[in-house]
């Protein structure tokens, strides 16, 4: 019986990431990253943000630019068996069509300073056209009932049998990260990096729930006209902002072909507050109310191995979700990994291809999971190429496919899955 008319628009409610990285944490952030996959030990310009202090392996001296956009489409589907919901599956298409990155190096000799910019969480917007299980399950926990167990004088509408209700939601939530460092070549073996990134968080809520009614088996349908404060509307509109800073510090390792880069990022202290015009009656949405949102510390590490036409890489990143404050959230979330390999072939000498893979674990246990808010763990493919159109100009074009592994919250009525699909190109230039 699905009288129900929904509009549902929600760009990540919490701050998750589009594709790659941590829980909160975008790693996914170039052209050849899409490619590859591994990008942890790169030499190149997007070692700006994947592995600073490689930038003292640029070709020469000069100034370096690389420019990219990545688009991605995900489906995101949650199956609930809670009984009489008017659905039991949900369905949601994601999409990031815009997601730049731009990094900038100057080389003089030994030393390089590097500034970037990139979307370094959130991002994207999905829509539900039958809404989620959570704006359903007060209505649906009366369906059976007699109305007269909502008001004595109810009693001639019998029993009540089905709901509807109009839903809309639109959400929005991005990280947006300014970084600078500086890198220094101390021997051939040698190179260091020190840096930092500022982060200013963005999301905003608007939404309402309206015209919700209840349907008995004498075909009468209850409103709020009759039932009052039972089925009241309900409207959000609010913002929230937060700002910090991510201490950077980085080491690069060469010898007879092989290359090791390593990245620590420290721990981002961030509070968001929000400016609230309707709450909803949700604390959460409480003009004023102060939200601790830190981006967890992240170890990145990174091997590249050059045999002759092939390269050989791997990465490992490791994510301190534990060593947060997220209003006590983080109690549900172990630590987080991710672990890769990649292999790039020289077909020609303006052209190379590449393969890789990416295992990903999220540390979210079932107690963190839930309609709004699942992360998954995965496992991604990706591939591409990069094509020199003249000596100082190159092309970079990527795209991946992620698989996920099926998790459910706590009381397993539900179940959570996903699939990803994305598109890379990028230009880097020497001038």
């Amino acid at each position: 019986m699905k009288t129900m008319r929904v509009l549902l628009c929600v760009v990540l409610l919490m701050s998750g990431t589009v594709l790659a990285g941590g829980l909160v944490t975008n790693t996914n952030q170039s052209a050849a990253f899409m490619r590859t996959l591994n990008r942890n030990a790169s030499t190149d310009v997007d070692a700006v943000y994947f592995n600073p202090a490689g930038l003292t392996k640029l070709c020469c001296n000069g100034l370096f630019i690389d420019i990219a956009n990545q688009s991605i489409w995900q489906k995101k589907t949650v199956d609930d068996t809670t009984p009489n919901l008017n659905e039991q599956e949900f369905v949601g298409n994601v999409q990031a069509l815009v997601f730049p990155t731009v990094y900038v190096a100057y080389k003089m000799n030994k030393l390089v300073l590097s500034g970037g910019f990139m979307p370094i969480g959130g991002g994207g917007s999905a829509e539900y056209e039958d809404g989620l299980p959570t704006f359903e399950y007060q209505l649906a926990g009366l369906v059976g009932i007699p109305a007269a167990g909502l008001n004595p004088a109810l009693a001639p509408y019998g029993d009540i049998n089905g709901y509807g209700l109009d839903v809309y939601f639109k959400g929005s939530s991005i990280y947006y990260g300014f970084q600078g460092g500086i890198s220094y070549k101390i021997n051939d073996l040698l190179s260091i990096s020190l840096g930092g990134r500022y982060v200013i968080a963005k999301n905003s809520y608007e939404g309402y729930l309206k015209n919700m009614m209840l349907h008995t088996t004498t075909g009468v349908d209850l409103t709020t006209a009759i039932l009052g404060p039972t089925l009241a509307d309900k409207e959000v509109d609010a913002k929230r902002t937060g700002s910090g800073i991510t201490p950077i510090i980085g080491l690069n390792l060469t010898m007879q072909g092989l290359n090791i880069g390593i990245r620590y990022e420290m721990k981002t202290t961030m509070e968001m507050e929000n400016d609230t015009k309707e709450d909803g009656g949700q604390a959460a949405f409480a003009d004023g109310a102060k939200i601790g949102s830190d981006l967890p510390s992240q170890l990145a590490v990174g091997a590249s191995y050059q045999m002759g036409k092939i390269k050989l890489m791997s990465d490992f990143n490791y994510y301190g979700n534990t060593d947060v404050d997220w209003d006590g959230a983080e109690a549900n979330f172990d630590n987080g990994m991710e672990v890769g390999l990649a292999a790039e072939y020289a077909l020609t000498e303006k052209m190379k291809v590449s393969l890789g893979g990416l295992y990903s674990t999220q540390g979210a246990t079932d107690e963190s999971q839930s309609d709004m808010d699942f992360n998954l763990d995965t496992f991604t493919l990706g591939g591409g190429l990069v094509y020199a159109v003249t000596p100082k100009i190159k092309v970079n074009l990527g795209a991946l496919n992620t698989t996920y592994f099926e998790g459910q919250n706590a009381t397993k009525v539900e179940k959570y899955n996903q699939t990803t699909f994305g598109f890379a190109f990028g230009v880097q230039v020497k001038l």
